[in-house]
């Protein structure tokens, strides 16, 4: 009898705490400005996007801080399972590809011609295909897309304010893409005063290797040179 009254109690008991476990789901939490990302992520936040995505596993969401973010989406070899996906809710935030030039990069070579050998990681042919400057919050690809007919780069001197070019070193090797960049800034203004950006980030949301039950939503990707939402791999 009181075997069988063990069994009755028992029973019930290990379905419950096998249920309650299996559908045990964390909120994580990113802050770039007071995250920090020895953190948990659940009791204080983690700082980087990176860092939220590693720590979440099925059924678990990492919350972004609504803001703007200088920053990327990684996700490599990351699995949910099966109606327990990682979530990753941007709740209005922004992936931004680009960032702010350095002016101490550049040198002025003639009144509002800046010139500078500084280039991005991983330059190459397609990238330049794809390549702009942001003037001001515009886009200026002058002319140029990596997947139709594109304007032939214009030469330094034909640049008008708010314009670029780049100029390959000459005599370069096949695969060799060093040179030089050049822009226009409006008369009157400073390198500085004219919030020039270049985008520095191939993607927002990145995708690479064996993934599977993933949610995104609620997520802006602006400004890469690529993609905003770029999958590769098993996913």
């Amino acid at each position: 009898m009181p075997g069988r009254l063990f069994d009755f109690y028992f029973v019930p008991l290990l379905l419950f705490i096998l249920l309650v476990g299996n559908s045990f789901a964390r909120d994580l939490h990113v802050d770039p400005e007071s995250g920090d990302d020895s953190n948990d992520g659940v009791a204080l936040p983690v700082r980087s996007i990176s860092r939220g995505i590693a720590l979440a596993g099925p059924d678990d969401t990492v919350h972004l801080k609504p803001t703007v973010y200088y920053d990327y989406a990684g996700f490599y070899r990351k699995q949910g399972e099966a109606g327990r996906p990682v979530i990753l809710d941007g709740h209005g935030a922004t992936l931004e590809g680009s960032d702010t030039i350095d002016p101490d990069d550049w040198k002025e070579v003639e009144p509002g011609l800046y010139r500078s050998t500084v280039l991005p990681p991983h330059w190459n042919e397609a990238v330049l295909a794809r390549w702009f400057f942001l003037f001001a919050d515009t886009m200026q690809r002058m002319d140029r897309v990596l997947k139709g007919k594109s304007a032939p780069l214009k030469q330094p001197y034909e640049l008008g304010a708010g314009e670029w070019t780049f100029v390959r070193n000459e005599g370069a090797a096949e695969d060799d893409w060093s040179g030089t960049f050049y822009l226009k800034i409006a008369d009157g203004k400073t390198l500085a005063e004219s919030e020039i950006r270049w985008p520095v980030r191939s993607a927002g949301v990145q995708f690479s290797g064996d993934n599977g039950h993933l949610v995104i939503r609620n997520l802006t990707a602006t400004h890469p040179h690529n993609d905003g939402f770029n999958i590769h791999g098993d996913c």
